[in-house]
């Protein structure tokens, strides 16, 4: 009787690659100044976040130089759309009300468009879904800890973390959630509890943090999921009871779960049930319908919204409407088009969690942010299709056998003794 292989995950450049684009993710516009409390934006080349995008064209390059060598490299036309909607976004600066606030969006959509293009170049069945998994793994362990950080930086009321505020924090903590119960499923049994703890505590966190839109947004991805989840009935009911007792056990029991449901009586059921506080939400809505009217077909150009305005619309909708017009609104869907159809190609990659993971980004996008805010919208849309090059390719599980190849390392996965 032959031996069983051991499993291994198999850290091979693609892997990496969607490791960093979880850092790069995260990081967002972070920099050491703010350990010492300055906010104010440091040059772009002491900015962490571009020492990550460095590092992702590094080592997409050297994905690339393989895949191209093997004849393997298969883009998909997903790629083609996210070109087409950065780089009209990038010529809308021409036409601009106010260059200064447009050379620093410029900016920030130059850096999206590079990371995707990234992600282009690792497009083939070789891949193996590997750079989706590094993803999914950094995105948790990254969140656990950011999220134990923000508990033990609490004082009281709500939470957030240096990276970010209560709102940016609340959709990461939603996304370490699915992330956590993905990976759940394709573990060896010990991680599997350490998992499921942190989808537990991913919802305390996210109620924590006070933002109404990260809890509406992964209150969202969780319909989806168990709406979508490729399980019988029965097991879903199972899941989300045992869900719902260990969460409302540790919102009783934990100095974090009460303080959670202080916020949760604060934020939601008294500022917006009984007083109906929106943050001006409405307003910023209502004005970025106004401004777009104005200039219907090509918008007031990059950064329009906020050379009229004091902020942006916190609506990635509303906003490629007010700066793209009607032609940045017709990109932006065929983007999630693209997308959709990708999914439709390949049904394996039309998972529970990446359904999940979209619908939770895009709804966050819906009430926060700007477009480098909302980046994780882009970054999943590219990444989630970046194993579709072949029929045959699905997600890695941990109970996996790597066949090595001599330039890239470990790239595909077999089933451990088949």
């Amino acid at each position: 009787m032959q031996p069983r292989p051991a499993t291994a995950l198999s850290f091979n450049p693609a892997f990496l690659v969607g490791s960093l684009l979880a850092l790069y993710f995260f990081l967002g516009r972070w920099t050491f100044a703010r350990l010492q409390g300055d906010y104010e934006l440091v040059p772009l080349m002491e900015q962490p976040r571009v020492w990550a995008i460095g590092m992702i064209v590094v080592l997409a390059a050297i994905v690339f130089t393989e895949v191209r060598h093997r004849g393997s490299y298969r883009p998909q036309p997903i790629d083609t759309v996210l070109l087409a909607w950065f780089s009209y976004l990038l010529i809308s600066a021409v036409w601009a009300p106010d260059a200064e606030l447009a050379v620093e969006k410029f900016s920030e959509v130059a850096m999206l468009l590079v990371v995707t293009l990234a992600i282009a170049m690792i497009r083939s069945p070789d891949t193996q879904g590997q750079a989706l998994l590094g993803f999914w793994w950094t995105v948790v362990a990254m969140g656990a800890a950011m999220g134990l950080l923000a508990l033990y930086m609490s004082t009281g009321g709500r939470v957030f973390t240096p990276t970010g505020g209560p709102n940016i924090f609340g959709r990461n903590m939603g996304l370490t959630g699915i992330g956590a119960m993905m990976l759940a499923t394709r573990c060896f049994s010990l991680a599997k509890v350490s998992l499921y703890t942190i989808v537990v505590l991913s919802a305390i966190w996210v109620v924590m943090c006070g933002s109404r839109g990260a809890l509406l947004a992964t209150g969202v991805a969780g319909v989806v999921l168990f709406l979508t989840a490729r399980t019988n009935f029965a097991t879903k009911i199972t899941a989300s009871l045992a869900f719902a007792m260990a969460a409302m056990f540790m919102f009783a029991n934990t100095e974090a779960g009460r303080n959670a449901m202080d916020v949760f009586r604060h934020r939601i059921l008294q500022q917006t049930v009984e007083q109906r506080y929106t943050a001006d939400r409405d307003d910023l809505f209502t004005e970025a319908v106004e401004l777009g009217m104005e200039k219907p077909v090509l918008g007031w150009g990059l950064s329009g919204f906020r050379a009229n305005s004091w902020t942006y619309p916190h609506n990635i909708f509303l906003e490629a409407f007010a700066e793209g017009g009607v032609i940045g609104v017709v990109l932006l869907l065929w983007l999630f088009w693209s997308w959709w159809r990708a999914l439709r190609r390949n049904r394996s990659a039309m998972t529970g969690t990446t359904l999940a993971g979209m619908a939770l980004l895009v709804t966050s996008a819906c009430f926060s942010g700007n477009f480098y805010d909302s980046r994780g919208v882009f970054l999943f849309l590219a990444i989630s299709v970046e194993a579709i090059a072949s029929n045959r390719v699905s997600l890695p599980s941990m109970h996996s056998s790597a066949v090595r190849s001599p330039a890239m390392g470990n790239v595909s996965a077999t089933p451990a003794g088949s």
